[in-house]
């Protein structure tokens, strides 16, 4: 007799299987909490009702990521100390902004002298913006 009711880690496998982006149980677990109600979970067992929600959530949020924009913009490195290796203080030339701007280990040096200018990638996420340079200048 085939049960109707999935467990977080059985959704989890099944969905790591067709869409080849590994999920775990307790992503499944997270996003149940989220989107889910009552009615459609049970204990640790979800209803398909439930697996529909997190299904349909799953599908929002992956079409989120792919239609991120990235844009190319220019910054200027600025005298700022961080404590954070990775990163250089820069000022965003279209915003006006100070943002922390990612950069390559191996072009620190050469990238986070103050007054240079870069090209860096911003990408709009969750309403924030991430900053990241490839090395261009």
């Amino acid at each position: 007799m085939e049960k109707d009711t999935m467990t977080c880690n059985e959704l989890a496998k099944e969905l790591s299987a067709e869409g080849g982006i590994a999920f775990t149980a307790m992503t499944i677990g997270r996003i149940r909490n989220k989107v889910c109600s009552d009615e459609d979970v049970e204990g640790k067992d979800i209803y398909p009702s439930g697996v529909v929600k997190i299904c349909q959530y799953l599908e929002v949020e992956l079409d989120k990521r792919e239609n991120a924009e990235e844009e190319v913009v220019r910054c200027k490195v600025l005298s700022q100390k961080n404590n954070n290796p990775r990163f250089v203080v820069a000022k965003d030339l279209e915003t006006k902004k100070r943002c922390l701007v990612g950069v390559p280990a191996n072009r620190k040096e050469m990238l986070g002298r103050p007054g240079k200018f870069i090209k860096a990638t911003r990408i709009q996420k969750d309403g924030k913006y991430f900053y990241r340079c490839d090395g261009r200048i």
